[in-house]
């Protein structure tokens, strides 16, 4: 009776250990907001809410328009995302059915690539990677956009692949046996009903996922670097054969420089992603 006890007692401590932790962390997020958005207000009043958030020019007369580097924030990490996703989910689904030998130094392989500086990815980007996406288009520049989708695509890929086969390694087996008892094929069974039993973990890996490729900024600073005047003058198509520079880039380039934007901007800048 005495050890029941006991085991309650820790248990309860335990549930509000991880209960602190978890407030804390809502806490933290929730005066981080704060602040950014305390010290963003200046620029707001200095060159208005609608016409810094959706102003194409990047110019300081026009206010600095943060709409053009925004959208190649989104376009690049979307698009490295929505290429990532099948070639992840065949990848983890192949090791975790199909590979009878070498499954553990395949995953170890793989969680070691998630840990891979950016950095390298982004000079692989720019000496190697650049000479296969240039196929697609006329020019030879290795700073496009389409370098940077494709880098970014490579560089998400083995965390998506990790958060899969984890999400996997729980899945019930009898879910698979039951497929195959009804006479459905082993590929049905693996991409139809598995896939259903872990859509929950594989929206959150796509979730993780997209959050790097939004918030990468080092590799991405080796590919697009350019700041013009009106990042649209030449049309949407064009901007992938383009080095402009996406948001994030702009902020960690000019936020310890004497850079032509101001801290008040920088922080409203990082409001917006």
């Amino acid at each position: 009776m005495e050890r029941i006890k006991r085991m309650k007692r820790v248990d309860l401590s335990s549930k509000m250990i991880i209960l602190t932790f978890a407030l804390s962390a809502i806490i933290a997020l929730l005066l981080m907001f704060y602040f950014i958005l305390k010290e963003a207000f200046p620029a707001f009043s200095k060159y208005g809410f609608f016409k810094m958030y959706f102003g194409a020019e990047f110019t300081k007369d026009s206010g600095y328009g943060i709409w053009g580097p925004l959208t190649v924030t989104l376009i690049t990490a979307t698009l490295a995302t929505l290429i990532a996703i099948p070639l992840s989910l065949r990848t983890a689904f192949f090791i975790h059915f199909r590979m009878k030998t070498g499954k553990k130094v395949v995953k170890v392989f793989i969680n070691i690539l998630a840990g891979v500086p950016s950095v390298i990815f982004g000079a692989f980007a720019l000496y190697s990677l650049s000479k296969f996406t240039n196929i697609f288009w006329e020019v030879k520049a290795a700073t496009t956009m389409l370098n940077a989708i494709f880098m970014l695509a490579f560089m998400i890929m083995p965390t998506m692949v990790s958060l899969i086969l984890n999400q996997l390694n729980t899945l019930d087996k009898e879910k698979v046996n039951a497929s195959l008892a009804l006479g459905n094929s082993r590929t049905y069974s693996m991409y139809s009903v598995v896939k259903r039993e872990i859509r929950a973990g594989i929206y959150v890996a796509i979730i993780v996922a997209l959050g790097r490729a939004i918030g990468e900024t080092m590799a991405i600073s080796f590919i697009l670097a350019q700041i013009p005047n009106d990042y649209f003058e030449n049309g949407v198509f064009n901007l992938f054969k383009e080095g402009f520079m996406p948001l994030g880039v702009y902020i960690s380039k000019f936020f310890i420089t004497d850079g032509n934007a101001s801290k008040d901007y920088l922080f409203a800048s990082g409001l917006a992603l």
